[in-house]
């Protein structure tokens, strides 16, 4: 869990290196120059994304799937309102989607990660160590390479209808 975490981390500083360097690039090639004052929180919901996908699995492996169909509507619930509240606040455009969606994922990461802890987080800080981390790192080695491109189809599938729509207005 805690290698998830870190590789997702690891990911969003890596998008936020790419976006701040090749930012003009990616806006023109996909049409989406009005999205030009949000290019740079996409790492953010690329880490967001990954923290979901983990705290997933993390239900998956111990068996909580409660706590999964919950974050599952939770995760629907937040986005929805946190768009709706933009909305209401005036900003019915690709930054209303945008912040909406942020503050969704924000919300539902800080409640799946409590609620997480709160069951499993003796286990989860009894387990963590540089070489735990390492030996883990080295046992799975070749599954980012499978799990990578499937990750950024799923954003893409997800997220992708904001910049079509933002592309289209």
């Amino acid at each position: 869990f805690c290698l998830s975490l870190f590789f997702s981390f690891a990911m969003t500083v890596l998008a936020l290196f790419a976006f701040i360097f090749f930012g003009k690039q990616v806006a023109f090639a996909l049409g989406i120059d009005d999205l030009k004052p949000w290019r740079l929180w996409v790492p953010l919901l690329i880490g967001l994304t990954g923290v979901i996908q983990s705290a997933n699995a993390w239900c998956i492996r111990v068996k909580g799937f409660s706590t999964l169909a919950v974050s599952a509507v939770l995760l629907s619930s937040f986005t929805f309102l946190g768009q709706l509240g933009a909305a209401l606040l005036g900003h019915r455009d690709s930054a209303g989607l945008f912040s909406g969606t942020i503050i969704g994922q924000i919300l539902y990461a800080l409640i799946v990660l409590s609620i997480i802890f709160h069951a499993q987080g003796s286990l989860i800080l009894e387990s963590l160590s540089w070489i735990a981390l390492v030996e883990v790192a080295k046992k799975y080695r070749v599954y980012p390479t499978f799990m990578t491109p499937y990750t950024l189809l799923g954003v893409m599938r997800e997220r992708g209808v904001l910049f079509f729509l933002s592309g289209m207005a």
